[in-house]
């Protein structure tokens, strides 16, 4: 494999984040919790078991340079959900994705999706997860033994200033005598859960990269829906149906996933060297088709996103440039119209 000397950074920096993960965390937890998916985003991870339990990791819990003085925060955390998915609907979890500032959490199966409401702050700094607050003044533990079983145990305020070690073991001498522990894990809060819109099929969703309030879905009805989880998610905000030229429809292919543009972000930083047909990139959603074309839905924009001013108007200069030149043509056309006219007449 060759690489270009100024590559290596990202080599680097991935072996890094490799190696900054605690193996035995997730081992532990993976044959305990018996996890079927997760995802990660800005160092925080979230793990879903086929039992119905979510856990919180900061996968840099051990990476970090100095050692404080203050106790390490816990690297598990236990999350409730309210209300608690049916036996059969946590086996039929497919995938999670957490939004861009971790707030919230999209469960994905074969007909249904549902958000979750994390119980995490809004992530500045990418490797903190929320801590408790002052006000708390006890905290729960969710302690799940080798046989199966679990129990909670509550440990006050004053208890929790110790180091981790001697959290851990005071949870496990308050557990029932004769139990042999598979882990420990803090119980951070309770998630909200609601359900996403009505589907029949879902074949794509994903959060807007404009927005974290907003999930796009891709459905066997050839329709992608959009749905503010600020408001009702039981109806979407925007709905655009598909329609696909009659040759490609009679094909009998069938929409099967979307992706979207470049990021905003990236945008504007090389906005110098973009091209005019490059501007509206990030407002668009490219559908791939089963056979294999690939057709773009633009503008795809939830509503009361935020962009930059310098952007905005980057937009507004192209807009007025395309007026500019259909006028231009139409008066063109019109000339020559007019020019037939009266060389008939």
């Amino acid at each position: 494999m060759t690489m270009r000397s100024g590559d290596d950074w990202a080599l680097r920096a991935n072996l890094q984040l490799c190696g900054s993960v605690p193996p035995p965390t997730y081992a532990d937890l993976r044959t305990a919790a018996h996890l079927q998916t997760f995802d990660v985003r800005d160092g925080g991870a979230a793990l879903w078991g086929d039992s119905g339990r979510l856990f919180l990791v900061n996968v840099f819990h051990q990476s970090q340079g100095k050692q404080s003085d203050k106790p390490k925060e816990q690297v598990l955390k236990h999350v409730t959900l309210d209300p608690p998915l049916q036996s059969h609907e946590a086996a039929e979890v497919e995938q999670i994705k957490i939004n861009t500032n971790g707030s919230q959490a999209l469960l994905l199966a074969k007909n249904w999706l549902k958000v979750l409401r994390l119980p995490v702050q809004s992530k500045r700094n990418p490797q903190s997860l929320q801590r408790r607050t002052e006000a708390d003044s006890s905290q729960r533990f969710l302690v799940r033994f080798e046989d199966g079983s679990e129990q909670e145990v509550t440990l006050k305020e004053d208890e929790l200033t110790k180091d981790q070690e001697s959290v851990l073991e005071q949870v496990k001498r308050r557990v029932a005598p004769g139990k042999r522990v598979a882990f420990v894990s803090r119980e951070q809060s309770v998630a909200a859960v609601r359900a996403v819109g009505y589907f029949a099929n879902v074949r794509h969703a994903a959060w807007h990269p404009l927005s974290d309030t907003h999930i796009v879905v891709l459905s066997d009805a050839e329709e992608i829906e959009m749905f503010n989880t600020q408001q009702d998610v039981s109806k979407p905000e925007q709905r655009h149906r598909l329609d696909f030229p009659t040759k490609a429809r009679a094909t009998g292919a069938f929409s099967t996933c979307f992706n979207f543009g470049a990021s905003l972000q990236l945008q504007q930083q090389q906005a110098v060297q973009m091209q005019t047909a490059q501007i509206w990139d990030a407002f668009t959603c490219y559908v791939l088709r089963s056979d294999g074309a690939v057709y773009a839905l633009c503008p795809l924009v939830p509503y009361d996103c935020c962009v930059s001013k310098m952007f905005i108007q980057m937009l507004g200069s192209e807009v007025d440039a395309q007026i500019a030149v259909c006028k231009q043509k139409m008066e063109t056309a019109g000339r020559l119209v007019a020019g037939v006219d009266t060389g008939t007449a």
